[in-house]
């Protein structure tokens, strides 16, 4: 084990699930909580040392006499999966039923690994049913990977995840942590993360911009102020855009301007943009085309960008 001090549950014991709702519930509806929020809900077995076969793979019962093993300790097990899918179906209808006002289940996991929905058909299934069994959903490791920057494949998964579950009148929340570093996040940090967010964004979504030791504070940057507007459609463009050549730049229209992002880890890309002429929230003024480098996101202003 890692040494936290918690007591670790059994979550594939379904009574873990009713105790979590009784107590921790009972607490969130009394001090007028509106839910209850879980830590890394991860489909991977990422306790102890899974990746030497050596992860949590079962509980002790009676009194500590009896070992019963519930996985098989890899990082990827079918049981683990199937145990934390019920587990969250669980919990979430007993928080939905057994109070005066429901309560939500937000859960903190990244979708990053695993094939999102096309038009909200298919991506991966066990995902889809941790998703379908929870109400709001937090990926820490958001398109910044702490610092590692988001690879093409991770990137589209991330955004048809947010899009399918504000589809689903649900939520996701993106934090960019930037915590390979010891200073604040840069400039070209908050507009990458402005601009990759933006792409995935409905009426359900928000963005947390810092790193660790930034946790607890709101860290309202300038950025925030820009009129971007409603998005007038999905975003576009991609290697699988023949208007692109295999270049890894999106872009997402708003009725006040343009979101646009180069996930290519190592090309910079020039891009014909829809209109001559933007400004980007930084205050300068940006002209088509522009020159985009690798790991790199712009939002552009210009008034009437749905017309």
């Amino acid at each position: 084990m890692s040494g936290l001090p918690e007591v670790p549950l059994d979550f594939a014991n379904p009574a873990v699930a009713a105790y979590q709702s009784a107590t921790l519930g009972t607490y969130a509806a009394v001090n007028d909580y509106n839910g209850l929020a879980a830590d890394v809900v991860d489909l991977n077995n990422n306790t102890g040392s899974p990746v030497r076969g050596r992860g949590g793979c079962g509980v002790w019962e009676n009194n500590h006499t009896v070992w019963v093993q519930r996985f098989s300790g890899q990082s990827t097990d079918p049981r683990w999966d199937a145990a934390l899918i019920a587990w969250a179906r669980a919990l979430s209808s007993s928080l939905h039923k057994s109070f005066a006002s429901p309560l939500a289940l937000a859960v903190n996991t990244s979708p990053a690994s695993y094939a999102g929905p096309v038009n909200g058909n298919g991506g991966d299934p066990n995902v889809r049913a941790l998703f379908n069994n929870v109400d709001v959903v937090l990926d820490e490791a958001g398109f910044s990977i702490w610092g590692n920057y988001v690879g093409d494949t991770e990137f589209n998964n991330v955004v048809r995840w947010s899009e399918y579950l504000q589809s689903q009148s649900k939520a996701f929340l993106v934090a960019d942590d930037w915590n390979l570093q010891k200073s604040v996040p840069t400039v070209h940090e908050v507009d990458y993360s402005l601009a990759t967010y933006l792409m995935g964004k409905e009426q359900a979504s928000a963005v947390y911009i810092g790193k660790n030791d930034m946790y607890g504070s709101q860290n309202y940057y300038h950025q925030y102020n820009a009129s971007i507007g409603q998005a007038c459609a999905p975003m576009y463009g991609g290697p699988n855009d023949p208007h692109f050549h295999g270049e890894r730049v999106y872009l997402r229209v708003f009725s006040g301007g343009l979101a646009i992002v180069n996930v290519d880890q190592h090309k910079q890309f020039l891009v014909k943009l829809p209109k001559q002429q933007y400004t980007n929230i930084e205050g300068g003024t940006v002209r088509s085309p522009v020159t985009i480098g690798p790991n790199t996101g712009f939002v552009l202003l210009s008034p009437g960008g749905c017309s």
